[in-house]
């Protein structure tokens, strides 16, 4: 005779259930760190440093390899949800508990859960991503400041002091475009080259659960050649701190000093610039000071300038991207949409130089060292739908100078009066043409109020008769 469960086995299961889910969200989220990678107050700085680094690259990859198991599991539930469909029936949900705790939740025993996972490392940390930087003169680097925190804290206060070594590097360049939005106020900020030291300092309107963003953007210029130079947080009292309901939580409470990762900077020579040393410009001294919260400019354009003025059917003619950049932003991403008519145009492939070669190309081989690109997305032309998608982006963030970033090189296929080739905004992120810096939009409003700056409009007259 087949035995029912009573509804007090049932609400036993529910209560267990309820009392396991903090323990199991609590070891999925702990990373696994090996016993090597342990931080040990016995071990010189130089080597503690090492292991936090370690420690901190091993917690990203851990993470990113849960988020692509969790999607793989979704991917996997979607498909079989849709064979069941297709079946007419619906899957029953799998047993959310081993054997041996349904046992004990039928037969009243105590649960046993088992020691808490020990806090193996510190669960507030900062450090500077990339966490090492080999880069030659002339050449200027981006770094992020980002905040780890493995127990989700809700912080409500966060404050640093960089300090770096004004004979070797400059900032020229900060930004906290990403957490701006949260902070009560305007935050605090000091930048100083003489003393070698960035200050911030921010209150939030209402806690955050910050973990893996982006606290300051920082872009770096290279002033002489260094073997190894760091740039490091000052971990003094009140200097830099992470405040949750009121205490410093960075680093491990009861080890003063802790709780930050520095940068490890390399500068070599470059052989084709020839310099060992740049001074320092005032004036970009005097524009970091008051660029940390402030809104791109805007004032860069883009424009599409034909090379033939008179085009017939049968005839092959360039197309230039032009960029117009007058006061040198910074931007570290660039989208083009661009949209022409296939009954009269096709683009002819042209990738010689390109950092994208597969599919049918616009140029852009000939701008590599104007336009230094690092994150090569997309460079593809369709004649069948008449549209071009070209998208790149650049850690590297500098000035971008005014120039020609790109050539679509067309064949006029039919006679026209008017075959348009114009730029595409769309409300979508991709595809659109956009010009980003730090996610913020810099490309100006005006690229869509000046009909001029939109598009061109190509007249194609009868082809040639041969003679």
């Amino acid at each position: 005779m087949k035995k029912n469960l009573s509804p007090s086995f049932w609400i036993k299961l529910l209560i267990a259930l309820l009392m396991l889910a903090p323990y199991l969200a609590l070891a999925a989220e702990q990373p696994e760190i090996p016993d090597e990678l342990k931080d040990d107050r016995d071990l010189p700085r130089e080597e503690r440093i090492l292991r936090h680094q370690k420690r901190v690259q091993l917690i990203l990859e851990q993470r990113q390899k849960a988020k692509e198991e969790e999607r793989q599991r979704q991917i996997e539930e979607a498909r079989q949800k849709a064979a069941a469909a297709q079946a007419g029936r619906v899957p029953q949900p799998a047993p959310t508990l081993p054997p041996h705790l349904i046992k004990q939740a039928q037969t009243g025993e105590t649960l046993s859960l088992g020691a808490p996972v020990s806090n193996i490392m510190a669960s507030m940390i900062l450090h500077f991503y990339p966490f090492d930087v080999n880069t030659v003169m002339g050449d200027n680097f981006l770094t992020d400041i980002q905040i780890i925190n493995l127990d989700r804290q809700s912080i409500e206060e966060v404050g640093f002091k960089v300090v770096y070594d004004p004979r070797f590097l400059a900032p020229v360049y900060v930004n906290d475009y990403e957490i701006i939005k949260f902070v009560d106020g305007a935050p605090e900020y000091a930048a100083s080259q003489e003393k070698g030291e960035i200050t911030y300092r921010a209150k939030f309107k209402e806690p955050q659960v910050l973990d893996g963003t982006n606290l300051l953007r920082v872009v770096w210029k290279p002033l002489k050649m260094v073997e190894y130079t760091e740039v490091d947080f000052d971990l003094t009292e009140k200097s830099t701190y992470v405040k949750a309901r009121g205490k410093d939580v960075l680093g491990i409470p009861s080890t003063p000093h802790d709780g930050a990762i520095p940068l490890g900077v390399t500068i070599l020579n470059n052989d084709k610039k020839g310099s060992e040393k740049i001074l320092v410009d005032p004036e970009m001294i005097k524009n970091l000071g008051r660029k940390v919260s402030d809104k791109p400019l805007g004032n860069v354009t883009l424009r599409l300038e034909k090379s033939a003025k008179d085009i017939k059917a049968g005839d092959v003619f360039d197309v230039s991207v032009m960029l117009s950049n007058p006061d040198s932003e910074s931007f570290d991403s660039v989208a083009l949409y661009i949209k022409f008519d296939p009954d009269y145009l096709r683009v002819v492939d042209w990738d010689k130089g390109n950092w994208i070669t597969l599919g049918i190309n616009i140029q852009d081989g000939f701008a590599r060292k104007r336009y230094p690109f690092d994150y090569h997305l997309r460079n593809d032309a369709s004649n069948y739908l008449g549209r071009i998608e070209y998208r790149m982006g650049t850690t590297v963030d500098a000035p971008m100078p005014t120039g020609e970033m790109a050539k679509i090189r067309f064949r006029a296929i039919a006679p026209a009066e008017k075959a348009e080739v114009r730029f595409i905004r769309t409300k979508r992120r991709f595809p659109n043409t956009a010009i980003t810096s730090l996610g913020r939009e810099v490309l100006s409003d005006l690229q869509w109020q000046n009909e001029d700056l939109q598009g061109i409009a190509i007249v194609i007259g009868e082809a040639q008769p041969d003679e």
